[in-house]
């Protein structure tokens, strides 16, 4: 939500509906947020009280829904699109969500940090022992690192997490690269 809130500031003098968008998805982001929030309490409360809904219960977003995702950067007016390589095939649920997530904090930070971009790619590859995720831009290139934020650090952690490994850096031709690949064992041939 601050990364779409940041964008917004940022557009909001140049690009106007593109400001809208982004303030657009901070509120679908923030209730989506509060429903999370709501549901982790309630599963921690022994007495909730709150009547539960299916909805409470949704799983949480995978590979399934990068789509979805790319298409929300784009609507906030990044041209980013999203490509899939290989046999799609079900992941472990830990490992599908944490592809989800590497690539949402690698967007949000295109979005707070790339400045200018004409292209954005989510490249998604399913191999046969591992699935990599590659999210690249034609920005500026890497920023000043603040010491503010843990997106780097987290998106890291969830990799490790997996046995996996992320690169993050500068590309030759310009711009910045996230890729993320997580072993999920061998396929059948």
């Amino acid at each position: 939500m601050i990364a779409q809130a940041d964008g917004a500031a940022a557009a909001a003098g140049q690009r106007p509906a593109s400001a809208a968008a982004a303030l657009r998805t901070i509120g679908d982001t923030g209730r989506k947020a509060l429903e999370q929030m709501r549901r982790l309490l309630g599963v921690l409360r022994e007495d909730a009280r709150a009547p539960q809904t299916d909805a409470a219960f949704a799983p949480q977003p995978g590979t399934g829904q990068l789509g979805a995702l790319v298409d929300q950067v784009a609507r906030v007016g990044v041209p980013a699109h999203l490509s899939v390589d290989g046999a799609q095939r079900a992941l472990p649920a830990t490992v599908d969500v944490t592809v989800y997530r590497v690539a949402q904090e690698a967007l949000t930070n295109v979005l707070k940090h790339a400045g200018t971009v004409t292209r954005v790619d989510v490249v998604l590859r399913y191999g046969r022992d591992a699935v990599e995720l590659v999210v690249s831009d034609d920005g500026r290139g890497p920023a000043a690192v603040n010491g503010r934020g843990h997106g780097l650090f987290g998106m890291r952690e969830r990799v490790d997490l997996h046995d996996g490994t992320l690169t993050v850096g500068a590309r030759e031709s310009g711009g910045f690269a996230v890729r993320a690949a997580i072993p999920i064992g061998r396929v059948a041939e």
